[in-house]
């Protein structure tokens, strides 16, 4: 019994209702990174804890209220300035 999607299927489901409902943009390609926000934000915490993510999508910043962000164990060098939108973080892991 599969009880998830696979990124490929959640794109193409997306697509379909977009296009079903004729909203602006439903051609675009499918950004991982919904996805990601979608799937790993719990209780004001973001846990991408070996996702593979190599850099930071500005759809994070609008997520204001996140306290804590788990980053580790993925393949980012360094953080863009704009993680001080995050202004109610109070934990961040990147190792």
């Amino acid at each position: 019994m599969k009880l998830r999607l696979d990124e490929k299927d959640v794109s193409r489901e997306e697509q379909k209702q977009a296009a079903k409902k004729n909203i602006p943009g439903a051609s675009q390609e499918y950004d991982p990174w919904d996805l990601l926000l979608r799937e790993f934000v719990e209780n004001n915490a973001l846990d991408l804890r070996n996702k593979g993510v190599t850099s930071i999508s500005p759809k994070l910043w609008g997520l204001d209220n996140l306290i804590s962000v788990d980053f580790s164990q993925n393949k980012l060098s360094s953080l863009p300035e704009e993680i001080y939108y995050l202004r109610k973080l109070k934990s961040l892991r990147m190792c």
